[in-house]
Parts: structure tokens; C-alpha cells; sequence
């Protein structure tokens, strides 16, 4: 093992052949392109997200408990909105 400054300034311990630290959890954060589509599932809203820089085949469904992105679902329901009210009237 080998002793690296973490982003804190504090020490951290990291394996040379994984070039992570030891039980830690990698905690990497995606960026949202697009909310796609909503629902309910168990009474838990839900969000399928297209993922900035990956394809739609990559899309997933997230609880929006653990959705960090108010504007993105701010957008979906703007355009939500606007489909509802631009559809022609029979």
C-alpha cells in the first residue's frame, strides 16, 4: 500500500493493484441529460433519466428521492405541460 492525500488534505490508504481505498465505496456521479418518462411504483415516484453522455440503452429508472436534479424535472414537466395543451381538439 502506498499513502496519497485524499481531495479533503487528509491521508488515505491506497492499494497499488486496485488504486482504491480499502472497504471504500466509489461514489461516482452521473449528470442527467434528460428525465424521459415518470411513475409510481409502491407509492415511490420514479424517473427514467437519460444520462448525459451515455445512450438511451442506458436509461434507468431512479427513485426521485435520490434524483439530484430540479431542473431536469422541472423541464419534463414544462414539457410535459406544453404536449397536453398543444394536442389538437376533436
Amino acid at each position: 500500500m502506498v499513502l496519497r492525500l485524499g481531495d479533503s488534505g487528509s491521508t488515505t490508504d491506497i492499494d497499488d493493484s486496485t488504486g482504491m481505498a480499502p472497504r471504500a465505496e466509489k461514489r461516482v456521479k452521473y449528470l442527467v441529460e434528460k428525465i424521459l418518462d415518470t411513475r409510481k411504483v409502491n407509492g415511490e415516484r420514479e424517473y427514467l433519466i437519460l444520462w448525459q453522455d451515455y445512450g438511451i440503452e442506458e436509461a434507468s429508472w431512479e427513485k426521485a428521492k435520490h434524483c439530484e436534479c430540479p431542473d431536469a424535472i422541472a423541464e419534463y414537466y414544462k414539457r410535459r405541460r406544453a404536449a397536453l395543451f398543444d394536442k389538437p381538439h376533436r
